[in-house]
């Protein structure tokens, strides 16, 4: 009789964890990696070939651009480095590394208004070149890398004197030479930009379309991007705001972005390249979510998504179990607290995710090293708490 007992409360209690969602308990290390002031807004987080994160951000208290190196998966240690001191650079920053692990950086110059980009030519950035791109006008903000072959940087940002969308295309590895394309000319669109590049190196931008309050495309049928497709994904409310892009292997197009209207988190999934097709989800509808979204794709071509929940002031993140994320398991690293802005994911060598960010209550810059694929821990009481559908 005992165990007859004892076998209908394990399968009552097995039976309530599957009928209801309960936030799944986080399992990451987090390192306080600059404390050297106010630091950490507009962080960009890219991996090295040894699997270690490397950052760039904005250094409030100085105006400056710096650059975090860690030296082992966690970044307990590493070494930083101020690469631009000229005054009120390092917003809006986007970092990738080039085929020798040399940081390559895109930002903004706050103080002349101009689109910049630094060539580390060094994996520390001890030596450097500093290159301004676009000086006409306001120009240079939400800016997003790419590199071209691994080398040649390429870069959308907004131009906010004539609320337009832009590209920069440099020629070279150096960018001694370059082109500026005017991707969407439509009046005030082209904030929150993120770049990808198809295995044919053509550019693809999400953005925001401020005037309509619009998520949209540009598909680049060629580099300088003067053939090009322009598609509205997602018109409903005001939508498409903190845009991050990512391709798939077979080069569809997959955005998060913030829903403003019901403060949501978002999720475009096309269904093949020109994006003829899609699937719109919402991801996170738990109090005010879906600001500042970072986007990859893990090794089976999966969403996983790093984002803020303003209500609660905390980072979340979304790993998803299929493509339009209808399935997912979501996770608060870190509750009740002014964590997770400026936050940028990318994945570690085991699949990982690692999320870099501003704690805005002690004006630090952070790395959470999630210690799982989906960044929760492996408990009885997990297993089936951690699924929403």
């Amino acid at each position: 009789m005992k165990a007859f007992t004892k076998t209908i409360n394990v399968l009552l209690c097995a039976f309530l964890m599957a009928s209801f969602t309960t936030p799944a308990h986080a399992s990451s290390i987090t390192t306080i990696v600059d404390n050297s002031g106010n630091v950490g807004s507009h962080t960009s987080l890219a991996i090295n070939s040894k699997g270690l994160p490397v950052i760039s951000y904005h250094d409030i208290t100085n105006g400056t651009l710096k650059l975090a190196i860690c030296q082992d998966g966690k970044c307990k240690s590493r070494i930083i480095t101020s690469i631009d001191n000229e005054k009120q650079v390092g917003f809006y920053t986007s970092i990738k590394l080039n085929s020798r692990d040399f940081p390559i950086i895109s930002y903004f110059d706050q103080t002349n208004g101009d689109l910049r980009l630094i060539l580390c030519k060094d994996k520390v950035c001890q030596k450097s070149i500093i290159k301004v791109l676009d000086n006409e006008g306001i120009v240079g903000q939400y800016t997003s890398l790419a590199l071209i072959n691994n080398e040649i940087p390429i870069i959308s940002y907004f131009d906010q004197t004539n609320g337009v969308l832009k590209l920069a295309i440099c020629h070279d590895a150096d960018c001694k030479n370059k082109t500026i394309s005017i991707i969407d000319s439509n009046e005030n669109v082209g904030t929150n930009s993120s770049l990808a590049l198809t295995q044919d190196n053509l550019p693809i931008i999400s953005y925001f379309d401020q005037a309509n309050g619009d998520l949209k495309l540009a598909i680049c049928r060629e580099l300088f991007c003067e053939n090009k497709i322009i598609l509205t994904l997602d018109s409903k409310g005001n939508v498409g705001g903190d845009t991050s892009l990512a391709l798939t292997k077979n080069g569809h197009p997959i955005i998060s972005y913030w829903d403003a209207t019901n403060s949501d988190l978002k999720l475009a999934t096309c269904l093949n390249q020109i994006c003829s097709q899609k699937i719109i989800t919402r991801v996170d509808s738990e109090g005010s979510v879906g600001f500042n979204t970072s986007l990859v794709l893990n090794s089976k071509d999966l969403p996983v998504i790093s984002y803020l929940n303003s209500t609660k002031g905390n980072l979340k993140i979304a790993v998803c179990s299929n493509i339009d994320c209808t399935t997912k398991t979501i996770t608060s690293l870190h509750n009740n607290s002014q964590l997770g802005w400026f936050n940028s994911l990318a994945l570690n060598q085991k699949g990982y995710p690692i999320i870099s960010y501003y704690d805005s209550s002690n004006s630090y810059l952070k790395i959470s090293v999630c210690s799982t694929a989906t960044c929760t821990r492996k408990t009885f009481a997990d297993v089936e708490s951690t699924a929403t559908n």
